[in-house]
């Protein structure tokens, strides 16, 4: 009885995929028995399989029973190929658990027999590649002289697969084979194997061509032990009649069999014609962590051609090797850009010291990549060096040594920084302020707001506000802290304040735009006049509660118009869904406005969808000078009060991004001249303005429209309006006084090289 190990066993168990995983075509559902087993069918019997291989564990008997029944299924030709596919696999897991053991005798019939079938015989290969010792390579072998074609070729294959050494004379004798396919498969097994004797057989083979054997002598070379390779690796490489990859790969595998010859055959290489050659050298020069190389490629770069030259370079920073700076840093003057270019990148990778880092500021300022290698330099003097470096000498030094003190992290330096605002260069001012944005704790925000303050030079002026928002920003966990620049921003005086209300629209929260607001009332005209500039350069509708706050508390009718006019704007913009709290927002505005104001306020209250939007527009109706703009937006509002639109179309698909708020969902459908879309809002409406928004498809307008207007889709009347769709946006104006229920929208014109899409459809 064969000892079992029941871990193999298990593991292998685990990772053997189900043939119900391979994704073949949908077939009906076949009988729950293994026998007629299909891919996409029932699994229970697979599963009860893989159950009671699992449940017999370690005991001989259960195994050797389910052998049995795997063995006779094997036998017969009635099961499906998943279903033989399945069992071969569960087969080899069981051999697998005995290795080296002989196979039972009707286990090795019916392999042998399926190694002779063509449907089988991949089936029976897989599962004996996956059995180690000699029983599975004796039944490949016995297979191999009664095998031809394919049969062959298979067996070869996974012969040198499973790196046989007992299979060298059977495949060596396959060396002389009339087909050439077996010749090249035999060799490819016996460069697998990479035995001493699969490499004499190789190189015996005299009638083969140099190609095939080249390549498969390479390959064994790679397995053969240093002192049985370096002959055969010396031999191929200098072999003229070989293909150059064969013998390219050769001197490859020699540079590391042989790494004492490796650095004089490494600079050999780089000066040689052969572009191969240059490129292997190459690859083996980025792979060495020695520096018994760096003194010849060093010498050897100024000579070089400019590609190669910058490979080695770029290869000598990838060694991290201080040894290779010397050379890199010559490398910077070279005389091809791209060389330079490369030498000033590789310094980054390599150990970092006072030449290096005086070349890369001394690059700095014109270079980019300098920069980014003064961040990725390491080694226990940059810090020091580049924080002399930001506290004297010439100013471009200075600069550069202060952005790395922010990009490194480098808070030592804080105490530099902070004096810095003192220096009496306002572009040093400027970067130090920078620099204590990126890195200051958050009790600097007080030296940061005054400094931004005071500063009379117009860019220090930038960098230090732009310095308060990064900090806050950085630290905006700690809400006070926002809180606490607002305050000192609104106790400032008045021209101190003007100076730093362009922080709150880099901070654009509600918060920033309530000081604005307030602001917006100050006494001091400037003032007030700035802050009602700062909220219209918001980007979203955060700012509309401040602009209200500005327009109700505004000290003049100048500051009042403004915040008015600039709140409009901010509503007629805002395209997110209207709620209580906006329609709150417009009647303080319309509260705040002129009659003028009020006119232009009321086309944007068409939008509403609320009872007091629609109360606020019937009691404007008896205006007579709103009263005809307060009865479209009461319409309009109590259509928005029956629901959402809804759509249908030639292409339904994707109807439902129409009207979801968001321009990055579509309905798309091909222009083809015969499209249309029916938008029925739900009850009989005033029309004033339909826009189809393409956001992100600017072109796929459509070529040309017709709309009708109507309480009836099957009788849609007239043509309302036609035209041609326009980029970004296909705004439809409809007539004065047109009112329906359904609006049709046709393309009638086709256009092969865009569809006609639509992110979201606005009404106004």
């Amino acid at each position: 009885m064969r000892a079992l190990s029941p871990l193999p066993l298990l593991a292998l168990l685990c990772l053997q995929p189900h043939p119900a995983k391979a994704g073949a075509a949908p077939v009906p559902p076949a009988p729950s028995t293994l026998e007629g087993l299909t891919y996409s069918g029932d699994q229970s019997a697979l599963e009860t399989l893989d159950r009671e291989i699992r449940e017999a564990g370690a005991d001989p008997r259960k195994l050797i029973a389910l052998e049995d029944r795997l063995v006779s299924l094997l036998r017969r030709a009635e099961p499906t190929f998943a279903a033989r596919q399945a069992a071969c696999q569960r087969l080899a897991l069981i051999l697998n658990a005995t290795p080296g053991q002989p196979l039972r005798p009707a286990t090795a019939r019916t392999l042998a027999g399926m190694l002779a079938e063509e449907r089988d015989a991949d089936l029976a290969r897989q599962l004996l590649e996956q059995v180690p010792g000699p029983a599975a390579e004796k039944l490949m072998l016995e297979a191999l002289p009664k095998a031809g074609g394919n049969l062959r070729l298979g067996l070869v294959d996974s012969l040198g697969r499973r790196r046989d050494a007992g299979a060298v004379p059977a495949l060596g004798s396959l060396l002389a084979a009339s087909e050439l396919a077996t010749v090249k498969a035999a060799a490819a097994a016996l460069g697998r194997i990479g035995n001493p004797a699969a490499e004499a057989a190789l190189r015996g083979a005299g009638t083969v061509p140099l190609a095939i054997i080249g390549a498969a002598r390479l390959e064994a070379a790679a397995h053969l032990p240093t002192a049985d390779a370096l002959p055969v690796l010396r031999a191929l490489e200098g072999d003229t009649q070989l293909p150059v990859h064969v013998r390219t790969g050769a001197f490859r595998l020699l540079l590391d069999r042989e790494p004492a010859l490796a650095p004089e055959r490494i600079r050999e290489a780089l000066a040689s014609a052969s572009a191969p050659r240059r490129s292997a050298a190459l690859e083996a020069l980025a792979d060495r962590r020695d520096a018994a190389h760096l003194p010849a490629v060093a010498a050897l770069l100024p000579s070089l051609d400019p590609l190669t030259a910058a490979g080695a370079v770029a290869a000598l920073g990838r060694s991290g090797l201080g040894e290779a700076v010397p050379a890199v840093l010559a490398a910077t003057g070279h005389a091809d850009a791209e060389v330079r270019a490369e030498a000033v990148s590789a310094l980054g990778a390599l150990p970092g010291s006072r030449a290096v880092v005086d070349k890369l500021l001394e690059l700095a300022p014109s270079l980019r990549e300098a920069r980014q290698s003064l961040t990725r330099l390491k080694g226990a003097e940059v810090a020091a060096i580049l924080l002399a470096g930001a506290e004297r000498g010439p100013e471009p030094r200075r600069l550069a040594s202060l952005e790395q003190l922010a990009l490194r992290r480098q808070t030592e330096g804080l105490a530099l920084l902070r004096q810095s605002r003192a220096d009496p260069s306002a572009a040093i001012r400027g970067a130090a302020a920078a620099a204590l944005g990126e890195i200051a704790p958050p009790t600097d925000l007080a030296l940061l707001t005054d400094w931004a303050a005071q500063a009379q030079d117009e860019g220090e002026q930038g960098r230090t506000l732009r310095a308060v928002v990064t900090l806050l920003q950085r630290h905006r966990s700690e809400q006070a802290l926002a809180g606490t620049f607002f305050s000192r921003l609104e106790q400032a005086p008045p021209e101190v304040a003007r100076r730093l209300l362009p922080a709150l629209v880099r901070l654009a929260t509600p918060e920033a735009a309530a000081v604005a607001g307030r602001l917006a009332a100050a006494e001091d005209a400037a003032l007030a006049k700035a802050a009602v500039e700062t909220l219209g350069r918001w980007t979203d509708a955060t700012n509309l509660p401040g602009l209200a706050a500005a327009a109700e508390k505004a000290r003049t009718p100048e500051i009042r118009a403004a915040a008015v006019a600039v709140g409009r704007q901010a509503l007629e913009r805002d395209r997110s869904a209207w709620t209580p709290g906006t329609t709150a927002l417009f009647c303080r505005f319309m509260e705040a406005g002129t009659k003028e104001d009020d006119l232009q306020l009321l086309r944007v209250l068409a939008r509403a969808n609320d009872p007091t939007a629609l109360k606020y527009a019937e009691g404007l109706r008896s205006d007579p000078f709103l009263g005809a703009e307060a009865a479209y937006a009461a319409g309009a509002v109590q259509a928005n009060l029956a629901g959402r639109p809804r759509a249908r179309a030639s292409q339904s698909s994707g109807l439902g991004n129409l009207f979801d708020g968001k321009t990055t969902s579509r309905w798309s459908t091909p222009a083809l001249g015969e499209e249309w879309l029916e938008l029925d809002f739900r009850v009989t409406r005033p029309l004033r303005e339909l826009t189809f928004d393409q956001s992100g498809r600017a072109a796929e307008f459509p070529e040309q429209y017709e709309v009708y207007v109507t309480n009836d889709p099957t009788a849609p009347g007239p043509i309302v309006l036609s035209g041609k769709g326009q980029r970004n946006r296909t705004v439809l104006k409809f007539p004065a006084g047109t009112r329906g229920q359904y609006v049709i929208v046709r393309n009638v014109a086709a256009r092969a090289e865009t569809p006609w899409t639509i992110c979201e459809v606005l009404v106004d």
